[in-house]
């Protein structure tokens, strides 16, 4: 079979993916994309009191912060002031600085700190 002109095979692939079922090419995908995810980290009751500090610090000195969150399994980081913390509800306020309100479950803050891109207000 390998005589005939248009039989050559490309050592370099394995198989060709035209033969991939829908349902299986979508796993694949899944699976590609969730090698990036990243597993909620753990706070101890030490670094949540730090937290509640720094929160109740930078509410009354509305001073610019950066605040590390974690949501849809990725860190994310913002920047902007806060504006208020509702403990009931578990909501914290933020004003970013393009001017727009942003609200952060207090669950998902890892940490908060002084921005040093802003100069305060």
């Amino acid at each position: 079979m390998e005589n005939y002109p248009g039989s050559r095979r490309d050592e370099r692939k394995k198989w060709n993916s035209a033969f991939i079922l829908p349902e299986h090419r979508k796993r694949i995908n899944e699976f590609y994309l969730s090698q990036n995810d990243v597993p909620q980290p753990a706070l101890s009751s030490d670094e949540l009191e730090e937290l509640n500090y720094a929160v109740l610090q930078y509410l009354n000195e509305r001073c610019a912060v950066e605040i590390t969150y974690y949501r849809q399994k990725a860190i994310h980081r913002i920047t902007g002031y806060l504006i208020k913390c509702d403990p009931i509800s578990g909501i914290l306020t933020l004003q970013n600085l393009g001017q727009d309100f942003k609200r952060l479950l207090l669950s998902e803050v890892l940490s908060i700190r002084l921005s040093s891109e802003v100069e305060p207000k």
